[in-house]
């Protein structure tokens, strides 16, 4: 309040990825990325800022961090300015084409997910006391045309990022700190799942479950603890006839490691799919939308 009392400057929050990232084992144990919770710190910002890195030589990467512009882009409904898009390893020293293509593909594919501003990050290498990716001319090129274009395109990239997703992940924060890598895991794959039979995906998270009625199908991916409003938010969106696909194991328990009410939880079971090939599960429910 205090800031916007002084200026009308659009303002941005830089905030770490608070998934279990699968590319990165020391996440899991960074106490800060529990807490992180984006929809309370939605209201304070014009802008939803972030520190991410997606890398050419570590493939795992890609998909931590277009969830998490996917994840900013459907919780806050703002624009995504990565203010330290890590596009080289730190301290890296591969140059080779592939790194410039990356670039390309990286912006890309970020504003296709939700990302309009990106400030590429440079870090020294060990070799020497030069820079990266300053010391290589075809990555500056590709960045610079890639821009271009970006700018060139920029209505329909605009409908892309504005269209409504069919598709939710349920983020239970209580199941990410139970289980750590097998939540990852499970996330993990039913996003890349989804994104690449074609579905545009967002995120719900149980502070506010009943966003899922914005959507037509729910991922439970690895949900073994929610809250007693989830599950009965979830049971509401299967009877006003959303479909609820459940990869791993689910609903095992609450916040606290409790039980939650039978009732409830067989009511899910009974009417949601155990999923075995989520790519068709996906096709089918749309296909009934």
């Amino acid at each position: 309040e205090a800031v916007r009392s002084e200026t009308d400057i659009p303002i941005s929050i830089k905030m770490e990825n608070p998934l279990i990232l699968q590319s990165y084992q020391t996440s899991i144990e960074r106490g800060l990325r529990y807490g992180l919770n984006i929809e309370k710190l939605s209201p304070y910002f014009d802008i939803a800022g972030c520190d991410n890195y997606c890398v050419y030589n570590w493939k795992e990467t890609r998909s931590d961090t277009m969830a998490w512009y996917d994840m900013l882009t459907s919780l806050t409904g703002k624009p995504v300015y990565n203010s330290e898009d890590h596009v080289m390893p730190d301290d890296g020293d591969y140059f080779g084409p592939e790194q410039a293509r990356y670039v390309r593909y990286n912006l890309w594919e970020g504003a296709v997910h939700g990302k309009i501003i990106s400030s590429l990050w440079s870090h020294s290498r060990r070799s020497s006391s030069h820079n990266t990716p300053v010391d290589s001319a075809d990555t500056y090129f590709e960045a610079a045309k890639t821009s271009i274009q970006l700018r060139e395109y920029a209505d329909i990239i605009s409908d892309m990022i504005a269209a409504k997703p069919k598709v939710a992940v349920l983020y239970s924060q209580a199941s990410r700190i139970y289980n750590k890598r097998d939540y990852a895991k499970n996330t993990y794959s039913a996003y890349q799942k989804a994104v690449s039979s074609g579905s545009k995906v967002g995120f719900v998270t149980e502070e506010d479950i009943s966003k899922v009625n914005n959507y037509s199908v729910l991922i439970l991916s690895g949900a073994t603890n929610v809250t007693a409003e989830t599950a009965k938010g979830i049971k509401s969106f299967i009877e006003n006839s959303g479909t609820v696909i459940r990869v791993g194991n689910c609903l095992t328990g609450d916040e606290h490691k409790l039980s939650l009410d039978s009732n409830v939880v067989n009511y899910i079971m009974e009417n949601s799919v155990q999923s075995t090939n989520l790519a068709s599960e996906l096709d089918a429910a749309l296909d009934n939308d």
